[in-house]
């Protein structure tokens, strides 16, 4: 009991910081673990509901619009930008998709972090690539 009292402020302070750091570490594991995927989940259930048809026509769309030249590789775009949804067909605006790139061959459309789900829509013709194909042209990426 004598070394309890002999302990001074400063130590009880760090043994409380450590302790709220450990709280802080043990719920950011907790949301990676539980949360996260769950609602991962939901995003993609979303997806899958959508009309895929649609959504593939609206990245053909967006391909159609993008500028042709030789110093431009692709565009990405942020949905917390003002001219996001000035361009963006209103299928993929519906997903509330966290950033989209387009490119000549193909639009990559990130809906939740991690985990990933995406989608990418292609051209008419070019070979497509991800987990799993929604329709001929549109895959989803997780």
């Amino acid at each position: 009991m004598n070394r309890f009292r002999t302990r001074g402020v400063k130590w009880w302070i760090g043994v409380g910081l450590l302790g709220v750091l450990s709280l802080y570490c043990i719920m950011g594991l907790a949301w990676w673990l539980v949360v996260s995927p769950i609602k991962a989940h939901y995003v993609q259930q979303r997806l899958l509901q959508a009309d895929r048809r649609e959504l593939l026509m609206a990245c053909r769309e967006m391909m159609s619009n993008f500028p042709v030249s030789s110093s431009v590789q692709s565009i990405t775009k942020y949905p917390k930008d003002d001219e996001f949804g000035s361009d963006i067909p209103a299928a993929i605006l519906q997903l509330k998709p966290m950033y989209l790139t387009v490119q000549t061959n193909q639009v990559y459309v990130r809906l939740y972090g991690a985990p990933r789900v995406a989608f990418i829509g292609f051209a008419q013709g070019e070979m497509g690539y991800g987990t799993k194909q929604l329709t001929n042209g549109l895959w989803l990426c997780e």
